[in-house]
């Protein structure tokens, strides 16, 4: 069974207009995901020059403003092992055929990164005969032609195909669902998304192909003054800046600034070392390798308590959500104890110290690193600017003379760089790797403040006991007195 979804490439904000269509055409024809291009074809032009082709239809109509081309993934929901490629390959390639006809230029494609192989297809956003009529999408063509096209394809080949009437009732059950998923979502969503965002960071090496691999994923993004994304089965979706600190477009964007080898990188030893962080889930108990000590007890006895929570259907897990975070946090706990083999409140003592000075250490080299931006910050504005550049220069260099202009100020900065006693190439160098140690500093230092803040957490409470111990003793002196 095949599954469809069309989405569409605007106008770059600045810069070349059609980089975002470019950078899809890019992406999708990796070697890497087509078995260096095997699975790669072009209709109405050449995949190597469909980008060009698709440039020249829009000037030659003077439609080069607004949509700049169209995106549709066709994902086969079999396993990869399961489905021929050559023959994924064949239905996509007819689906185009079927679809475009002879009024657009496209580039598609077949990957196999993934559980499931799926197609790409990337086309031009104004038809290549004609009066030149840009392609027009509306409400109801998904479910009237695009995905009745793709089982029809389908059955020709003799595989499954999408049930339209289970697929408009499963919407309208969406819409009727007692269970607020939107007021739940911190609890049972934003951590799916955070993951998924981590993977698709991991492997893209830029903003538009992180957007195609998190679509690809089968999330729907809506950009505007915030980027929204809303993963398959979720009714309101998630803003960006909504996640944490390190999920807001700049600080994604910052992430895929540094190279994909780069980020590939363990962090650096910190002076103390740090116990895993233990994700969310329910009912787990830490296995038993030695002797618990009096404060492992404590806290083991506490999950052991708890532990009939993994009985409980995930499904339902939002029914016992301050239940479950109490878990979590006795979780952590139990796991700082563990780690740091903390037998006495000398012992914990001896670790928030540590841990302060580790923080203290951070800090300064932070502030080392602020003194380091601001020694070479006229250096890293001329490499952004060149960056910016970067798709202007690569097509004048193709011919396209209109990007003259932008061409000749990228070489005006690349001297302003050379006087600076830098090459492009050195000057990159040198912001990736300042991009790269910056990252890293403040993973470490976010995980050693959430240390201390669990050591502090545990003293607090012990603190706690003891006073409660104290007074409970003295009320039995009290009563031993009166009795006398």
């Amino acid at each position: 069974m095949a599954i469809s979804k069309i989405l569409h490439m605007g106008c770059a904000k600045s810069g070349f207009q059609a980089k975002h269509l470019a950078n899809t055409i890019n992406y999708i024809t990796k070697d890497s995901k087509t078995e260096n291009g095997l699975y790669v074809s072009g209709h109405n032009c050449l995949p190597e020059t469909a980008l060009k082709q698709m440039l020249n239809t829009k000037r030659r109509y003077d439609k080069m403003g607004g949509r700049q081309g169209y995106h549709i993934i066709i994902s086969f929901e079999e396993a990869a092992d399961t489905v021929d490629k050559d023959v994924a390959m064949k239905i996509i390639g007819k689906f185009v055929e079927e679809y475009l006809g002879k009024e657009f230029e496209a580039v598609y494609a077949l990957h196999d990164d993934t559980d499931h192989i799926h197609g790409h297809i990337a086309f031009n956003s104004v038809r290549c005969i004609g009066e030149g009529k840009k392609y027009d999408y509306r409400n109801g063509d998904w479910d009237k032609i695009i995905q009745p096209l793709v089982n029809k394809i389908c059955e020709e080949y003799h595989m499954a195909t999408l049930d339209m009437d289970k697929v408009r009732q499963n919407r309208k059950k969406k819409k009727e669902r007692i269970w607020d998923q939107g007021k739940d979502g911190k609890f049972s969503w934003n951590d799916m998304i955070r993951r998924d965002i981590d993977q698709v960071a991991a492997e893209a090496e830029n903003w538009d192909e992180f957007l195609i691999g998190v679509e690809e994923r089968g999330y729907e993004i809506k950009q505007g003054a915030h980027i929204l994304l809303k993963p398959p089965g979720m009714d309101k979706g998630r803003r960006l800046d909504t996640l944490g600190g390190d999920y807001t477009e700049e600080k994604l964007r910052e992430r895929l600034s540094i190279p994909i080898s780069a980020r590939e990188k363990e962090l650096p030893e910190p002076v103390l070392e740090l116990p895993p962080r233990v994700k969310k889930v329910t009912g787990y108990i830490p296995r038993r390798k030695s002797p618990l000590t009096g404060y492992q007890k404590m806290y083991f006895t506490k999950l052991y308590r708890l532990g009939v929570l993994k009985k409980q259907p995930y499904s339902d897990a939002w029914k016992y959500k301050e239940d479950i975070r109490k878990l979590h946090e006795i979780q952590e706990k139990y796991n700082f104890i563990s780690a740091y083999q903390i037998h006495t409140d000398k012992d914990l003592e001896n670790i928030r110290k540590a841990l302060a000075e580790q923080a203290k250490s951070l800090r300064q080299e932070k502030k080392n690193q602020k003194e380091n931006r601001e020694a070479n910050t006229e250096i890293f504005e001329l490499w952004e600017k060149l960056q910016e550049l970067k798709v202007e220069v690569s097509l004048y260099e193709e011919g396209y003379q209109e990007f003259k202009g932008e061409y000749l100020q990228a070489e005006q900065l690349k001297t302003q760089l050379l006087d600076m006693g830098y090459t492009f190439e050195s000057a990159e160098r040198l912001y990736l790797n300042f991009q790269e140690k910056n990252r890293r500093l403040n993973e470490v230092l976010a995980e050693v403040r959430r240390q201390q803040r669990i050591g502090k957490k545990i003293m607090q409470e012990q603190k706690e006991r003891m006073q409660s111990r104290d007074k409970q003793k003295s009320r039995e002196r009290g009563g031993e007195s009166r009795d006398l």
